[in-house]
């Protein structure tokens, strides 16, 4: 049994381990580098920032007579209700 155990180990099972110790040095590797392109890419963003002017334009709204309440913009307004399951009728 124990000669049988000795052949299965040394065929299958360590090449096994290898592999995995391998994919895990490759997944430890890529994870490292993204992060250092992640701290690089955010180093780059705050030195270099330029950020944009914000200018709004705004004129008052002025009263046309002509057009009366269209020159405003429509606005929905909904008012909660206290127990409004109660109150609406069927």
């Amino acid at each position: 049994m124990r000669l049988v155990w000795q052949q299965i180990k040394a065929s299958v099972i360590v090449p096994l381990l290898h592999l995995t110790v391998f994919v895990g040095l490759a997944m430890s590797l890529m994870l490292f580098m993204k992060t250092v392109y992640m701290i690089v890419v955010i180093l780059i963003i705050k030195l270099f920032r330029n950020r944009p002017e914000k200018h709004y334009k705004w004129e008052p709204m002025w009263d046309d007579l002509e057009l009366g309440n269209s020159a405003y913009p429509m606005v929905l307004i909904q008012i909660p209700m206290y127990n409004e399951k109660e109150v609406l009728l069927p």
